[in-house]
């Protein structure tokens, strides 16, 4: 799983310059920043051209994009605030990232730092505001390999995974294409980002859920070895963390639910789950999926 910034050997800790907005403008590593990264100079940098700081969009994606003055350094994205989650970013031979980050509603902080072989360490961060009416559910799967994971949301506690217009997944939800019914357009779902070369994210969010029925949240191991996932799920101003999760393609542990959203009058909201835990709840542990009978 990729380190968090406090998993780092911090040898001092001192004063640094900042900018307006608390970035390090420079010196050895001495402390931490407000948003999670440690201060640095060096000659290591981290440029992010887009977004450019303060960006305001109603889109609920956005292209994260810039440079490492390192090209073999190790770089990561926190994006904290009214999103949150963090990943690996890969950089090609020249340094570049490329990266969709699924966005909610409300001001989020996104930290690109970057960690050289000699532990030199550059940042640098931009603040986004998407506008609009917040999501009414908003689900988030990151992991930690260049496995392809896809996730997956469920409408219904008796439908298959895969085998029905119900389950929400590369296939068919990328570009809002299921009718998800009887709240109109609100409650189609829509997978904002398929993302297969690995660490994620990939996300889908729903404006309006139905009350009289429960969700399942599934990840599945399409390809790739061992990977351990983590699913972030917000419902309702609420935001839990599954995980993370153990899997690997073609064993037992292909696809798992790890996660029930049920809106019900009288349920549970949102909680993580495993097999078990579905059943004891009345819910029909999901049906396990080999690769060869997956669609891509």
């Amino acid at each position: 799983w990729p380190p968090k910034p406090n998993e780092f050997e911090i040898a001092q800790s001192s004063a640094v310059s900042r900018d307006a907005r608390g970035r390090g403008l420079g010196g050895a590593i001495s402390s931490f920043s407000p948003f999670g990264a440690l201060y640095t100079g060096g000659d290591l940098t981290v440029t992010i051209t887009s977004p450019v700081d303060e960006t305001e969009t109603s889109d609920a994606t956005l292209t994260l994009a810039g440079s490492v003055s390192d090209p073999t350094a190790t770089a990561t994205t926190s994006v904290s605030g009214a999103t949150e989650f963090e990943i690996v970013l890969i950089l090609d031979e020249g340094g570049n990232f490329s990266q969709e980050i699924p966005l909610q509603v409300g001001t989020s902080t996104i930290t690109v730092t970057a960690v050289d072989d000699n532990e030199n360490v550059g940042e640098d961060s931009v603040e986004v505001t998407r506008t609009g009416t917040v999501d009414e559910l908003t689900i988030t799967l990151t992991w930690d390999t260049t496995s392809d994971m896809d996730l997956h949301l469920l409408r219904g506690a008796e439908t298959p995974f895969f085998d029905s217009l119900d389950d929400c997944h590369y296939i068919n939800c990328t570009q809002s294409g299921l009718d998800w019914g009887p709240t109109g357009p609100d409650g189609n779902p829509s997978l904002d980002i398929d993302d297969t070369d690995g660490f994620g994210p990939e996300n889908i969010r729903l404006d309006q859920v139905e009350n009289d029925l429960i969700y399942r949240v599934g990840v599945d191991a399409f390809s790739g070895g061992p990977t351990q996932s983590l699913v972030r799920v917000a419902f309702q101003g609420t935001t839990i963390e599954c995980g993370p999760v153990l899997q690997e393609s073609g064993t037992a542990t292909d696809l798992l639910v790890v996660a029930i959203v049920d809106p019900r009058p009288n349920g549970d909201g949102a909680f993580c789950t495993d097999q078990e835990l579905s059943a004891e709840r009345g819910l029909r542990p999901a049906r396990m999926i080999t690769p060869t009978t997956k669609p891509r």
